[in-house]
């Protein structure tokens, strides 16, 4: 199953895309996005706006960043459950 992938900066490599594109996944880049040197939390919000999976060679960066995206995505999933609710 073919992936959609956003390569971070780190990962921005003409020798990986071309692999991954070999392999069949639809790659897109910080140079195509024109995103480059974008922070790591604009990257993670790109990649999650656009249905992209973040590929990057510096994990440890996006760890943190991850966790807190998630809870405050879930804060808003749960303020709208309970929004819901009430009417």
């Amino acid at each position: 199953m073919p992936l959609s992938l956003y390569l971070d900066d780190c990962a921005d490599d003409d020798a990986l895309i071309a692999l991954l594109r070999r392999s069949g996944h639809e790659v897109n880049t910080p140079r195509l996005a024109e995103t480059a040197g974008a922070s790591d939390i604009e990257h993670l919000d790109y990649a999650a706006r656009n249905r992209q999976t973040l590929l990057t060679k510096d994990p440890t960066d996006f760890l943190e960043l991850h966790t807190d995206w998630q809870a405050a995505h879930r804060r808003i999933r749960e303020s709208c459950s309970f929004t819901k609710r009430e009417k």
